[in-house]
This record gives structure tokens, C-alpha cells and sequence, in this order.
């Protein structure tokens, strides 16, 4: 399976700093990243994370989409030798 990655804005609403999968998030603070897909699935989960910005990032190309749609089938079109690799494709 292609490992995804994704570029986040992260704003910690606590009054306090919070650590999640071995990234540190200020408190009141605005933060840009880039994660793959078990951190993201983390920092999604906790509730005084808001995610405000989410790009889906093609891990062959390095091009980015807004929607997971998207980035999908731009790997079905641009790169057809690496749809195999993709979850739930043969």
C-alpha cells in the first residue's frame, strides 16, 4: 500500500501544549505540517486539535489535492503501473 501524506494546519485550542505522535503542539497556536497517514489518523482524533487546512499529498509525485478523490485519481491516471498499490485494488 502507497504510504499517503498529508500537509496540515493545526490550531491547539487548549490552554496548554500537547504532544501527539512525536509532534508538539503550542498552545493557541497555528501550526503547518507534513504527516503521513497513522499521525494524521492521531492528531484527527484528539478534540482540542482542529485541523483547518487538510492537502492530500501524492507520494510517487509529490503533487497536492484538496480532496482525497482527487488524489486518487490522479494516481489511477498518472501513474497506472502504482494503482496496485493502493488499498482495496488488485
Amino acid at each position: 500500500m502507497l504510504n499517503f501524506k498529508y500537509r496540515i494546519k493545526v490550531m491547539n485550542h487548549k490552554g496548554e501544549r500537547i504532544n501527539r505522535n512525536k509532534n508538539i503542539f503550542p498552545a493557541e497556536e497555528e501550526r503547518e505540517l507534513i504527516v503521513k497517514h497513522m499521525a494524521f489518523k492521531e492528531i484527527r482524533a484528539c478534540r482540542d486539535l482542529e485541523i483547518k487546512e487538510c492537502q492530500y499529498i501524492c507520494p510517487i509525485c509529490n503533487r497536492e489535492f484538496n480532496k482525497r478523490h482527487g488524489l486518487l485519481t490522479h494516481i489511477t491516471m498518472a501513474h497506472p503501473n502504482e494503482k496496485w498499490q493502493l488499498k482495496g485494488k488488485k
